[in-house]
């Protein structure tokens, strides 16, 4: 996904970056480990992006903080529209 985002100019998305990004756990047991690291994996490879990419969320507290560090980010909040 990265490289061929690279290869043609293309924007990632990551819609609902909270369930892919979410804060890492304590290991407790395999599933956890293996878990941490797809999201370190993740984390490496959007911090060598040179490229966009977009997240949303409706959780953004519940996201790894290092996800805003490496990406460099810039977060846009739209309040609730009134009822």
């Amino acid at each position: 996904m990265f490289d061929s985002a690279r290869a043609s100019d293309a924007v990632l998305l990551f819609d609902e970056a909270s369930a892919l990004f979410g804060k890492r756990t304590d290991m407790r047991d395999s599933h956890d480990r293996y878990a941490n690291v797809d999201a370190n994996d993740l984390l490496q490879r959007i911090e060598r992006l040179d490229g966009v990419a977009i997240f949303t969320s409706d959780a953004a507290g519940t996201v790894d903080p290092n996800l805003w560090l490496c990406a460099k980010a810039v977060v846009v909040t739209f309040p609730l529209p009134p009822r």
